[in-house]
């Protein structure tokens, strides 16, 4: 686990203009003929060059992790981190940059969901009122743009759909 031992406004500013480009960055890589596992390889670099230099600068400590630990840790690296990354990065080969960032914003849908299923989140009407109007908008907008402007597939869609899936589920574990 981390331990943060300073945190200054400018990182959630960084986090936030990374994430923001993703989107196209990726669809850009892509067009550029870059295969979505190396995009996913680079990915995953730059964000080990950041822990690394906040551990080697001081801002971040790690605590030492149990064997018993372990294999959770793995599952849910394997479920949130990778599955994220493969299932966003191959789906967005026929799916625009913006849709796929509306469709990725459907991770709180899915972590509501798992929460209730799981039995850490109690069932509220107005919650999933909520949830049903975000859905629709997700759902419009991806039948509207994702498919007649860009040729998306309804393979591809669902692909990215499995995003939030799997960074909910990572999430709730």
């Amino acid at each position: 686990m981390l331990k943060k031992k300073k945190l200054f406004a400018v990182e959630p500013l960084v986090a936030v203009v990374f994430w923001g480009y993703a989107f196209t960055g990726i669809a850009t890589a892509l067009r550029a003929g870059v295969k979505p596992l190396n995009i996913v390889t680079l990915r995953m670099m730059i964000a080990a060059v950041g822990f690394v230099s906040l551990y080697a600068t001081g801002y971040v400590r790690f605590r030492s992790i149990e064997i018993c630990d372990w294999p959770r840790l793995l599952l849910i690296t394997a479920i949130g981190i990778l599955a994220y990354h493969l299932a966003l990065v191959n789906g967005q080969r026929n799916v625009a940059a913006g849709t796929a960032s509306l469709i990725a914003t459907s991770t709180a849908v899915w972590t509501y969901l798992f929460s209730v299923v799981r039995g850490s989140q109690k069932w509220s009407w107005n919650a999933v009122a909520g949830l049903c109007i975000a859905t629709a908008g997700i759902l419009v907008v991806v039948s509207q743009r994702g498919i007649s402007a860009t040729n998306s597939s309804w393979e591809s869609i669902l692909l990215v759909f499995c995003a939030p899936v799997s960074l909910a589920l990572y999430t709730i574990l």
